[in-house]
């Protein structure tokens, strides 16, 4: 099957979340992170064919909570 890239899209989010977004490895993420990322996934499934992330990381609220963030890259991809 192949694939058409439709967009893609950038957006900050945890940088300790990066190996769950790009290898699909959350092994590095307590309970309570694996259950925010999880529900996080699940609330922005346009969002989870994450690509890459940003070598630099900022401070920054995400959720309400001040955490060192990163921007995502995400490909929008349809099957042609």
């Amino acid at each position: 099957m192949k694939y058409k890239l439709i967009d893609t899209i950038e957006f900050d989010a945890p940088a300790h979340w990066a190996s769950a977004f790009i290898n699909g490895d959350t092994s590095g993420l307590e309970d309570d992170d694996l259950a925010e990322f999880e529900a996080w996934c699940e609330a922005n499934p346009e969002l989870t064919n994450v690509v890459g992330c940003g070598e630099d990381t900022f401070i920054g609220r995400f959720n309400g909570l001040q955490c060192e963030l990163v921007e995502y890259t995400c490909h929008i991809i349809e099957a042609e």
